[in-house]
Formats: structure tokens, C-alpha cells, sequence
């Protein structure tokens, strides 16, 4: 797979590990350091995420991409938007695949489901040059299969989220780039990452403490996401229970770890109404 790093002003999309586009190198986007994906972390025990969904999109333009998301119910899956949309080339199709752990191998934890583009709601405010509201809900077709591999999680409310300092992000990103390309992950990785006061992300412009959690390290310590991780869960664990609080959206322009940035995600409960709004009282918060 290839990826297809979309910078819009200081941002890096994350998102889109594209099969028909040309890599673009760090010369070509100002970016002075990019590292492995999901950076400085390390492989899961296998099921061990079970609300870890992973999101297999096609665009108009035939090209292919990989996201993450999150299961928030039986029938509902969280993402971020623009990985469901794209306004230069429409997403023309999505498919989830639940219990998923290895890319190239399909063992018997693993499910796939097609989505009607239509059950796909992303933000109504969402922007493609702020990156504001970068969260989109899938209502799926047919019930999750629910099993000990597969099992939805929690939102974090605002006053748990208060109570941690660090979180956990996970997914498939890439493992490297170069002049042929990069490569995602063959496995899904996590990485702890701690949560940074909301003035280490004043540098980006657009940066919004009531939609944007800031995570990582602002001093360039390899430890990040990056391309192919967007639409991931940032979580934490409530009492035995995992909880949602992020959803990967952006990194710097300069790179995944350049020093002085920590990365975006959405604000997961900054949206708990809008959830509401959709999933009822479908929608657990802890």
C-alpha cells in the first residue's frame, strides 16, 4: 500500500494509506522527520481491543484507504469524518472489518461488512481546513457480531478524561517510508501516549480545546501516530472498562514527531449530544 499525506496549511491528515497515488516524500510535503507508524509502539495482544474496527474505503477516483475506528454499539461505529469523505474525490465505498487483527491474513475472529454510503452521517460542520467537527457516525446495515473478539466501549465523559494523564492510541499506520513507498503495518499496534495541557497545542492555529484533545510529546520523543492511523480510538481504561476519548485526526505539517507539536484528536465527548442526537440512550458514557 501506498500512502497519499494530504497537508492542508500546518496540518497532516493522517488518514490515507492509498493504493493508487504516488507516495509523496517528506521533501514534497516540508516535513522534516517522519518515523514508524504507529511510532514507538508496539504490537497488541491479538483481540485484545475488541471495539478496534478497521475501515477499507474506495474513492471515485479508484484509489484505496485505510482508517481506523471505533465500535460505540452494536450498531453504531465512530470515525472521523475525513475518512469518509473526501471533497476533491467522493468515498464511494466503505467496508468495516470487526475482530481484525493481521491485514494479510483472515482467520476465524475476523469479520468483514459492506456500508451503504447513505448510512454514513459525518458532522454537519465539519471542514476540511479547519478540521474542525472531523467525526463521522456509521450506523451499520445489520448487528455487530458481538463476541469475546468483538465488543463496543464507552465514551469518557469530561470528568474522567480530567482524572488521567496519559491514553492509549492503537492502529495499522505505516511502518516506514521512502522512495518506493511505505508500508502499513502487517499487525495493529498501540502506543501510550500522555495527554498535554490544552497551550501545547496553541501552535496550531485551529486548534479548539472543546472539540481537540492534544496527546504525545511535544519535545520530538519518537512516540506518535501517523499515516493510515486516523479515525483510530485514543482510550483509557474506567474500572475494568475501556472508554473513549479521542479520535485520531491531525499531526503537524513538520511531521508525527516534530518538536514542539503534539497530535490531534477529536474530543469524543465534545460530541456526546450529537451521538445522542443519533444512537439515543444506545450511548454508553462513563
Amino acid at each position: 500500500m501506498y500512502i497519499n499525506c494530504i497537508m492542508l496549511h500546518n496540518f497532516l491528515f493522517i488518514a490515507l494509506a492509498t493504493v493508487a497515488s504516488a507516495f509523496l516524500l517528506p521533501e514534497d510535503l516540508n516535513i522534516t522527520h517522519i518515523d514508524e507508524r504507529i511510532i514507538g509502539g508496539q504490537e497488541v495482544v491479538k483481540n485484545s481491543w475488541p471495539f478496534m474496527v478497521r475501515v477499507e474505503g474506495v474513492k471515485q477516483d479508484g484509489s484505496g484507504y485505510l482508517c481506523g475506528a471505533s465500535l460505540l454499539h452494536e450498531n453504531y461505529v465512530v470515525t472521523a469524518a475525513h475518512c469518509v469523505y473526501d471533497g476533491k474525490s467522493p468515498v464511494v465505498g466503505v467496508t468495516l472489518h470487526f475482530g481484525d487483527h493481521n491485514l494479510w491474513k483472515q482467520d476465524n475472529t475476523q469479520t468483514s461488512m459492506k456500508i451503504p454510503m447513505g448510512n454514513i452521517r459525518v458532522h454537519q460542520s465539519y471542514s476540511e481546513t479547519t478540521i474542525h467537527n472531523d467525526i463521522a457516525l456509521i450506523r451499520l446495515p445489520q448487528r455487530a457480531p458481538i463476541s469475546q473478539y468483538v465488543q463496543p466501549l464507552c465514551l469518557a465523559s469530561p470528568q474522567t478524561v480530567a482524572r488521567y494523564n496519559q491514553g492509549t492510541a492503537i492502529g495499522w499506520g505505516l511502518t516506514r517510508n521512502g522512495q518506493n513507498g511505505g508500508q502499513v503495518s502487517e499487525v495493529l499496534k498501540q502506543v501510550n501516549l500522555p495527554i498535554l495541557p490544552n497551550q501545547e497545542c496553541r501552535q496550531f492555529g485551529s486548534f479548539n480545546p472543546n472539540i481537540m484533545v492534544c496527546a504525545g510529546n511535544t519535545q520530538g520523543i519518537q512516540m506518535a501516530i501517523c499515516s493510515g492511523d486516523s479515525g483510530g480510538p485514543f482510550v483509557i481504561n474506567v474500572g475494568g472498562r475501556n472508554a473513549l476519548v479521542g479520535i485520531s485526526s491531525f499531526v503537524s505539517g513538520y511531521g508525527c514527531v516534530a518538536v514542539g507539536y503534539g497530535v490531534v484528536f477529536v474530543r469524543a465527548n465534545g460530541y456526546t449530544q450529537w451521538l445522542q442526537s443519533m444512537m439515543g440512550n444506545s450511548l454508553c458514557v462513563v
